[in-house]
């Protein structure tokens, strides 16, 4: 008689011990429990310590990506154990989220915002939102590729926003950035970034963490947003790593510093170097303490950023993202709303706290 997923994953074995430490029924549950996450053999071995226990699993537990026998999955662990529950396999694997209760992962267009993150947001005390390059570009501002245009298109981004490249051609990298705060500085908020900072108004508190660096957010009225790779508007001392406000225009090219003489660069993080340790903790400290994450015009492949919502899933929040295409987060996400955020940010605000 063929048996249910559970009693396969539970059935206890018996005999004698191997070196690993597993008697042969309990290897052949590691075994399945492997295959159900579709890890490879060597790195669930070696990862084995960090997964729960085959023999305690037990699918009428499982509500969600946030259950708690996944909660103890490091972040590429956990994406791989989401990736296993939400793919069939010719081996004939398990589709466990058909299993589950609720609308998760729900996908929905702008004109179909479900009931339920409704309800999450009216409740939600603490709102997290993650905005990438495709929020700023609805409202016209290039993103970090297509900013190689012009004079510049012979030169590649990475030529241009490394350490390297401002020691070795400060002047051009300076005119490179002064060149894009032209371009930002004619742009304005779009409708959702003036969403947001609506919605900053109505939930008791809203971080907002961003990977642009045009301060758009700010000019819409967001007032709690962190910068994970700082602002076009911002200039430092490159030797003292302070931001400096004044200094004097002499008509050289990167300006010195009016401190210690040093070249003055914009406060964004390049190729090569660290987030700001203070956001960085900020952030991921939103992430796993909020109700409800958003994750809004990112590709999410850019870490540590795309590693934000898998924080949020693992704390039990619930996740929406907002994105015009698919993205490797779409499938895991509590809800999907495929849509230029422009579009479906204000009609989501409309929708949850109608005046």
């Amino acid at each position: 008689m063929r048996r249910s997923l559970t009693q396969w994953l539970t059935a206890k074995g018996s005999g004698r011990r191997s070196e690993s430490g597993m008697t042969p029924g309990e290897s052949r549950q590691s075994n399945q429990l492997r295959r159900l996450l579709l890890i490879p053999i060597p790195i669930f071995h070696s990862a084995r310590r960090l997964l729960p226990d085959p023999l305690q699993i037990d699918l009428r537990t499982l509500t969600g990506p946030s259950c708690c026998c996944f909660k103890t999955l490091p972040n590429w662990l956990y994406r791989r154990a989401l990736h296993g529950m939400s793919h069939h396999n010719q081996r004939g694997i398990v589709d466990i989220r058909r299993r589950l209760p609720g609308n998760w992962a729900t996908t929905t267009t702008m004109n179909d915002i479900p009931v339920g993150l409704i309800e999450s947001l009216r409740t939600a005390q603490h709102v997290a939102v993650l905005t990438g390059a495709g929020v700023s570009a609805e409202s016209g501002v290039p993103t970090f590729r297509d900013a190689q245009t012009g004079l510049w298109a012979k030169y590649r981004p990475e030529d241009l926003a490394t350490p390297e490249a401002f020691q070795r051609n400060p002047r051009r990298v300076w005119e490179w950035y002064a060149w894009r705060r032209e371009i930002v500085s004619s742009v304005r908020p779009n409708p959702g970034h003036y969403a947001l900072a609506e919605m900053e108004q109505h939930v008791p508190r809203l971080t907002l963490i961003t990977q642009n660096i045009d301060e758009l957010h700010q000019q819409a009225g967001s007032t709690a947003v962190i910068e994970l790779h700082g602002s076009l508007h911002r200039t430092k001392c490159s030797r003292e790593k302070i931001v400096i406000d004044d200094w004097v225009d002499t008509g050289e090219a990167p300006p010195r510093c009016p401190r210690c003489d040093g070249l003055l660069r914009p406060d964004v993080v390049w190729f090569g170097e660290p987030l700001p340790h203070a956001a960085l903790q900020s952030a991921a400290e939103a992430s796993y303490l909020c109700d409800v994450f958003f994750s809004i015009g990112t590709s999410g492949l850019v870490e540590p950023a795309a590693s934000l919502a898998l924080e949020a899933l693992r704390h039990g929040a619930v996740v929406v993202e907002v994105n015009p295409q698919a993205t490797p987060l779409t499938s895991l996400a509590t809800y999907a709303l495929q849509g230029p955020s422009g579009q479906v940010l204000p009609e989501l605000v409309r929708m949850t706290w109608p005046e």
